[in-house]
C-alpha cells in the first residue's frame, strides 16, 4: 500500500547527540487514495491527477484552513468523500485447452478500505493542525 506524507521540510529542527536533525513539526501520512480524496476536498489537486505530490506556501495556508473548517462544520460537504469497504475480484470464463469445456478463472481479491465521516473528520483535523503549525513557523507544507 502506498503512503503519502505531508511534512514541512523548512520547519524547525532539533539536532540530537549524533548530529541528526529531527523535525519539530509532526508529519501526517495517509494512504494514496485517502490523500487524493483530502487534496480533492481542499481543491489542491484533481482526483484524476496521476501523481499525488505538491506543496503549499505559507501565504496560501489560511485559505486552506478556512476550507478545512468549512468541511469540519458541514457534514453534507464531506459526503462525496465517504466510501464503504468493498471486495473486488475479477472473474472470467475461458475454454480449457485440454477438455475444451468452459472454465471459470478467478483473479486475486482486492479489498478497498472504508472511509467513514469520523475518519474524514480525524484526517482533516490532523491536516489542520499541521497547516496551522506550518503557518506559525512560516514554512511550506509538501506532500508526496
Amino acid at each position: 500500500m502506498s503512503v503519502i506524507t505531508f511534512y514541512c521540510p523548512d520547519g524547525p529542527f532539533d539536532v540530537d547527540d549524533l548530529g541528526e536533525e529531527t523535525s519539530l513539526l509532526e508529519e501526517v501520512s495517509f494512504t494514496n487514495r485517502t490523500a487524493r480524496d483530502m487534496l480533492t476536498a481542499l481543491s489542491l489537486q484533481q482526483r484524476s491527477d496521476p501523481y499525488v505530490c505538491g506543496s503549499v506556501e505559507p501565504e496560501t495556508i489560511p485559505s486552506i484552513n478556512r476550507r478545512i473548517i468549512f468541511l469540519l462544520n458541514n457534514p453534507p460537504a464531506r459526503q462525496p468523500f465517504l466510501r464503504s469497504s468493498k471486495e473486488m475480484r475479477t472473474t472470467k470464463v475461458i475454454d480449457c485447452p485440454k477438455t475444451g469445456l468452459p472454465r471459470i478463472v478467478r483473479g486475486s481479491r482486492v479489498f478497498e478500505g472504508e472511509l467513514t465521516d469520523q475518519g474524514i473528520v480525524r484526517r482533516l483535523e490532523s491536516l489542520h493542525q499541521l497547516l496551522s503549525q506550518a503557518l506559525e513557523f512560516g514554512c511550506s507544507v509538501h506532500w508526496g
